[in-house]
């Protein structure tokens, strides 16, 4: 009886008074918590405060409540869980709430608590087997959710790489899929930090296999990006030998020129000739520096990079180019903004 009147009163704040409050003792009230916050899902923190406020509430109840708000209720549970008897009942916890996990982490503080969770249990391979068998069927829906990410992210950085197979594979096999999602690429990052050697041959080996298609997306390009900041020269010669069959295009289109500039930036001095080389090309010269993204941004890209690089040879080609068109950049906006910054680092282009 108990019960459904704190419940009801609960539910309705006109009915909940100060008076009414107070008039059940602590014990009933806390009996009820339980049932109360499994079915009620908007409770607020306030409510969960009074709700767990001593005697703590016995473990065993825990894996019955894994609303968004329990799990914030509940965050100081595994930092605080140092117990034998305590760490001991994390198995059951996790046995219970296993088929939810990946539901959870797709909550604000859910994605907090499942955290905090792997952390605890990043020591215990029966703990992390349950774990990985738990989100195995979702790593692709959590990898590109805006909280689950942080949950993949976490396995990527907490468990051993061997541990976290299961989500290299998913990767593999689903990588344009992951890479061009806002947060999947960031996902795609992690992975090469985490990687084994094997792992990270198997993995960049099937993002060079795409860069076609990651190079001109929104998203896709960090990826590459990263892969090329990885400073490794046969995997950069690689992707430069694929932009040298359409540097024309790569480098004058939004995304693609920042991978273009950045290849240019990290690769051998050799590799760096050789691309310099064919973006000096005249039918590929011309259209490029009259490009908004090939030659004007924050930083150098793609042109203002291949004249800080390029030997006298191929400089003095570049320069001379360049001087012949310095009358039709004048006339366009983008040009105009190009030739003042040509002429503070080449000033003898204005004799």
């Amino acid at each position: 009886m108990y019960d459904e009147l704190y419940y009801d009163q609960l539910h309705s704040a006109k009915a909940l008074s100060t008076s009414n409050l107070f008039s059940y003792s602590i014990s009933s009230v806390y009996s009820s918590a339980f049932s109360l916050t499994s079915d009620f899902n908007d409770c607020t923190e306030k409510d969960l405060k009074l709700l767990y406020t001593k005697p703590k509430p016995s473990i065993n109840h825990k894996p019955s409540l894994f609303s968004e708000d329990i799990c914030l209720a509940h965050d100081n549970f595994l930092e605080n869980s140092n117990s034998f008897q305590e760490k001991s009942q994390i198995e059951n916890i996790l046995n219970k709430a296993s088929p939810n996990l990946y539901k959870i982490s797709q909550t604000k503080n859910g994605t907090r608590w499942i955290q905090k969770l792997i952390t605890a249990v990043s020591q215990n391979s029966l703990y992390i087997e349950i774990i990985a068998n738990s989100l195995k069927s979702h790593v692709i829906e959590l990898s590109k959710d805006l909280n689950g990410n942080y949950v993949i992210q976490k396995c990527l950085s907490t468990f051993s790489p061997i541990k976290n197979q299961i989500i290299f594979d998913e990767i593999n096999e689903n990588l344009i899929e992951i890479s061009i999602n806002k947060h999947g690429c960031c996902v795609v990052q992690r992975c090469i930090d985490a990687a084994l050697p094997y792992q990270l041959e198997n993995l960049v080996g099937n993002i060079i296999k795409h860069t076609t298609f990651l190079i001109n997306d929104p998203f896709g390009n960090y990826v590459l990006q990263y892969v090329i900041s990885l400073g490794k020269p046969d995997i950069n010669s690689k992707l430069a030998m694929i932009f040298l069959k359409d540097i024309k295009n790569y480098a004058s289109q939004k995304y693609s020129s920042n991978v273009i500039e950045k290849c240019l930036q990290a690769n051998t001095p050799e590799t760096q000739q050789i691309i310099i080389k064919e973006i000096s090309k005249p039918e590929n010269f011309e259209k490029m520096i009259f490009d908004q993204y090939a030659n004007y941004g924050n930083y150098y890209i793609v042109i203002q990079r291949a004249l800080s690089i390029a030997e006298p040879e191929l400089l003095s080609q570049m320069l001379y180019s360049i001087k012949t068109l310095m009358g039709k950049l004048k006339h366009s906006k983008y040009g105009r903004r190009i030739c003042s910054k040509l002429l503070e680092s080449h000033p003898n282009l204005n004799k």
